[in-house]
């Protein structure tokens, strides 16, 4: 017996349902912009879609963007208790409670060591510390003279001397994570004298004025810059409209997207367990390119510095990698 037009209708009704049903599953909830998805992480969310010590794909994620770019631009960094202000230190807490902690941890530098406090936040809860910021934007921890303009100029060496002393005064931090822009506009150096140079000299200088009880300095290498044609958020928000791979479509080179960092070199120099790299570099690049969307997360909010979103997918790497670093202190 041959079905009747309304049977037929009433199937291709419940094969469309189905279908949608289907096509929903197989793409991760994405929350409100500027969140993670809604209901968890999907898998290989991220950092994680780049891990190498856990490889991991996700095609589902492939068209997906988290945060949205024009949401990215004005989003913060992880949150930070605000504890005091101490003359020109702002200082806030993130981890575990003071009361609670185990240990405290000092988060030092410019915009690029506070664009880490997600992933250095979730080591923090893993080892029950409570972490310390102390960060300025345009400022990284040494003694070198950032070339920008006064009063900035001026204010940053008075918040760099401030940092010095306020670590004589607190003894009990043991270990500090750093990170600084690695490009900009440089130090402010003697007439023909290398500026790379005096920045890695400017980073061995404050170190070595640290403290003695500032047992373990953790640099974490700075990210690459995003430069893609027209920059970052117009990339990829034309990417997204074109239903276009946004990783793919956006990506730089890798060779003109990773400046030197000089931080990592004064590390590398100065050696031992006091100073010792923490290089994510992985995370953003293959041999080739660098790429601005990872595992359906926006890594960037402008041209160098991350999302917040994207921090907190990093932390798990990042907690893995500090572990093998403390490993080597013992």
């Amino acid at each position: 017996m041959r079905p009747t037009t309304k049977t037929r209708r009433l199937t291709l009704a419940v094969l469309c349902v189905l279908g949608c049903v289907l096509a929903a599953a197989a793409v991760p909830a994405i929350g409100p912009p500027g969140q993670a998805p809604a209901g968890g992480s999907p898998r290989c969310f991220g950092a994680a879609a780049r891990d190498p010590a856990r490889p991991c794909h996700n095609p589902a994620l492939r068209l997906s963007v988290t945060p949205a770019p024009s949401v990215a631009a004005r989003s913060p960094n992880a949150a930070c208790r605000t504890v005091a202000q101490e003359g020109p230190l702002r200082l806030c807490t993130f981890g575990v409670a003071t009361e609670q902690a185990e240990q405290t941890v000092v988060l030092v530098g410019d915009s690029h060591a506070s664009h880490w406090r997600a992933a250095v936040e979730h080591l923090a809860l893993a080892r029950r510390w409570t972490g310390i910021s102390l960060a300025r934007t345009s400022c990284p921890l040494a003694r070198a003279v950032r070339d920008i303009p006064e009063p900035q100029r001026s204010r940053c060496v008075r918040w760099n001397r401030a940092v010095l002393r306020w670590f004589t005064q607190h003894p009990d931090i043991a270990i500090v994570f750093t990170g600084e822009l690695s490009g900009g506009r440089g130090v402010i150096a003697r007439p023909g004298a290398d500026k790379f140079q005096a920045r890695v000299s400017g980073f061995l200088r404050a170190w070595r004025a640290l403290a003695p009880t500032v047992r373990h300095i953790v640099v974490i290498r700075d990210t690459p810059k995003s430069r893609p044609p027209g920059g970052v958020a117009a990339c990829v928000a034309g990417a997204v409209a074109r239903r276009r791979d946004a990783g793919e479509d956006c990506a730089s080179p890798r060779e003109s997207s990773l400046d030197p960092d000089p931080a990592a070199v004064a590390a590398r120099r100065l050696g031992g367990a006091r100073a010792q790299v923490l290089d994510m570099t992985d995370l953003f690049c293959d041999e080739r390119l660098c790429y601005p969307v990872i595992g359906g997360v926006l890594a960037y909010k402008d041209s160098n510095h991350l999302t917040r979103v994207f921090a907190e997918t990093a932390g798990p790497i990042l907690e893995r990698r500090t572990d093998g670093l403390m490993r080597r202190w013992r």
